[in-house]
């Protein structure tokens, strides 16, 4: 499957990416649910970059959101490490969804309410094991693979280290805008979290055509902020088609409201070794962060800001976060090369 999308900087040859999904599944009490992995690739890389270091890059998602918004970021990466000076080569990005969003979430619909009331981080966190312990990794991806999470997607990528001390299946970690706040913040912090609930209780069900589906989450943030590419993408991939029942509403979110609303409440709060990326969190919450981060520098790989964002910088600045992974990525490579 080819997976094109425009922009008005490409040259209209400019190549496609191409993403090929994968449907997986991993169990829960012995019973089988299903994720999805989706691996991106760039057919423009050149053979005679094969003699670089090698890149593989494991992508995962905050809340609401879904692997195709990072295409526009998986595009400029590759388009970044086409550049002769580039000291690595990215041989594939994969991306793995929550097993509650989606088209997952399509195809658990049934298992799901067998297990209404179960943490949401537990079917990602288990998906991830299984999707790192599992044979759609070539050896060479696994050899080299750097965890790429936004928000609540941080915890999981980290946990799958925490869950096993003796096993770390990455090279390093980039987290953009993790949830990790002082336990002083957690009043502010659910407060922000029953906002959330009461907003996605409000929310249509349904709707008349994706495209007035897309009038209406952009008529408010944060999607009012989104990147245009992102949400031409969400307007293609984000929506079903709605029950016979719902009247003359003829399509619905892939990703049932309860299910974003469960995944809201149990962010996982951990603090590793790791690049950070950041773009806004409401105060106090931002400033329990930044304190955080200036407690735990001396043991982190680097720490950038993506200006202009809120929390949503992947789906609001694809271009500039791609530049500072890329920049993330190369230090850390050219700091390898050094030592050898």
């Amino acid at each position: 499957m080819s997976y094109s999308f425009h922009q008005s900087h490409l040259e209209q040859s400019e190549p496609v990416l191409v993403k090929a999904a994968f449907t997986l599944q991993y169990h829960l009490d012995k019973e089988p649910l299903h994720y999805v992995a989706t691996r991106f690739t760039w057919p423009a890389r050149s053979n005679s970059r094969s003699h670089l270091p090698a890149v593989s890059l494991l992508v995962t998602s905050g809340v609401g959101l879904t692997s195709d918004l990072w295409a526009p970021v998986v595009q400029r990466l590759y388009q970044l490490q086409q550049q002769p000076d580039s000291p690595f080569c990215i041989i594939s990005v994969w991306a793995v969804d929550r097993p509650t969003h989606g088209d997952a979430a399509v195809l658990n619909e049934a298992s799901l309410k067998r297990y209404e009331g179960l943490c949401a981080s537990t079917h990602y966190i288990t998906a991830l094991g299984a999707f790192l312990t599992s044979n759609v990794l070539t050896d060479q991806e696994r050899n080299n693979l750097i965890g790429l999470g936004h928000s609540a997607g941080t915890g999981p990528l980290i946990l799958q280290i925490a869950k096993d001390l003796q096993w770390n299946p990455y090279r390093s970690l980039i987290l953009v805008e993790p949830p990790l706040f002082e336990p002083e913040t957690k009043p502010t912090f659910d407060g922000l979290i029953r906002k959330i609930h009461v907003l996605n209780m409000r929310r249509p069900r349904s709707f008349k055509s994706p495209e007035l589906a897309m009038q209406f989450v952009t008529s408010h943030g944060p999607w009012k902020y989104f990147h245009p590419e992102v949400l031409r993408i969400a307007t293609e991939t984000f929506f079903k088609p709605a029950p016979t029942d719902s009247g003359c509403n003829k399509v619905m979110t892939k990703t049932p409201p309860p299910e974003e609303t469960a995944a809201f409440d149990d962010f996982p709060g951990v603090l590793e070794t790791v690049n950070r990326v950041l773009g806004f969190w409401p105060k106090p919450l931002a400033a329990s962060l930044a304190n955080i981060i200036d407690e735990n520098r001396s043991a982190l790989a680097s720490v950038s800001i993506v200006e202009g964002a809120t929390h949503y910088v992947p789906q609001e600045k694809p271009e500039e976060l791609a530049n500072t992974v890329f920049r993330a990525i190369r230090n850390s490579t050219m700091r390898s090369q050094a030592r050898l």
